[in-house]
């Protein structure tokens, strides 16, 4: 039985056509047919089970084929998924950092990664800055917060 899975064929392609070409032949083994998918099979985990656990009956073989499909299909959706990403952020990339001029010449425009005076001026700002600590007190923070204006406190309980 010569059914080798293509280079490009899906897994699920593969165990439909070696299944096709397993319904004529009559009193086949188990063991004929785990030889056979683990030496024509491009897919390295499910070769690994099947040394592991070998099959019992054509039962296991079907559930078996059911999970590593499911993990290959889930598999290619991921890695469209970051192809399409990577193609759009190249796109964006390429698309930002060329703009056209009013005379028609194109010109390149810097972003805020590529200014050095942004990150300084943000720098310096986020220095000033200062908070007050975690394990401050509320009472002494109340004390601080007092006399703002914006903080309206409540009116005393009678």
């Amino acid at each position: 039985m010569q059914v080798v899975q293509e280079k490009d064929e899906s897994l699920q392609g593969y165990l439909a056509r070696f299944s096709r070409a397993t319904l004529g032949i009559k009193d086949l083994q188990m063991s004929d047919v785990a030889t056979a998918i683990m030496n024509s099979m491009r897919n390295r985990a499910s070769k690994m089970s099947l040394s592991k656990n070998p099959l019992e009956s054509m039962h296991d073989l079907l559930k078996k084929r059911d999970k590593y499909i499911d993990a290959e299909e889930v598999d290619i959706v991921t890695k469209s998924l970051w192809k399409r990403r990577e193609t759009e952020t190249h796109k964006r990339k390429s698309h930002d950092d060329r703009k056209m001029t009013d005379k028609g010449k194109q010109r390149v425009v810097h972003t805020s990664k590529d200014n050095t005076r942004d990150r300084s001026t943000r720098q310096k700002y986020e220095d000033t800055q200062t908070y007050t600590p975690l394990n401050t007190p509320r009472t002494k923070v109340l004390m601080e917060i007092r006399d703002m204006k914006d903080l309206e406190w409540p009116k005393p309980m009678a």
